[in-house]
């Protein structure tokens, strides 16, 4: 700090003799008296070092822990780099043989699946087949059916006709 307040005061001089202030008497006689120059120019030196002192003792810690703060932090993540890549290439070859299980479990799934697919199809045209001839039996069935079902008529009539000549007796 102390050479930031250096630099400053050589600055601030430096700054009034370029625009002439202390290099020039005539114009330092149109503005006042020499001694009164330098007069002005020491008050405004100790405005400016007021200032200084001022922000060195207000800004300057806090600007310190905020330093230290964050070079901390940054230790902690460089010291935690090498153990989170060690982890990370620890991880690696489980990641690769997680995929691969993952890939081969899906390969299975697949194959299982179209065997499924196979089955179920060859079992739909099993039961349209069993459909189809449960249908002819039904068919046949009721073909039988209605012809039993003339022969009991025929039979009722002709039994109706022989109590019909059994009655004549």
């Amino acid at each position: 700090m102390k050479n930031l307040l250096k630099i400053s005061i050589l600055t601030f001089v430096a700054f009034f003799f370029l625009n002439g202030l202390g290099a020039n008497e005539s114009k330092g006689q149109l503005f006042g008296s020499p001694e009164l120059n330098w007069e002005k120019v020491l008050i405004e030196l100790k405005k400016i070092n007021a200032r200084l002192v001022f922000l060195h003792n207000k800004g300057l810690p806090t600007l310190h822990r905020n330093q230290a703060e964050m070079m901390d932090q940054m230790r902690s993540l460089r010291n935690m780099l090498p153990g989170t890549q060690g982890i990370t290439q620890d991880m690696e070859p489980m990641v690769a043989a997680n995929q691969e299980q993952f890939q081969q479990m899906t390969q299975n799934n697949e194959a299982a699946l179209a065997a499924m697919k196979l089955q179920m199809d060859k079992q739909a045209d099993r039961t349209g087949q069993v459909i189809g001839h449960l249908s002819k039996i039904l068919e046949a069935n009721a073909n039988q059916f209605q012809a039993l079902n003339t022969r009991l008529d025929n039979m009722g009539k002709d039994l109706k006709e022989t109590k019909e000549r059994l009655a004549v007796f």
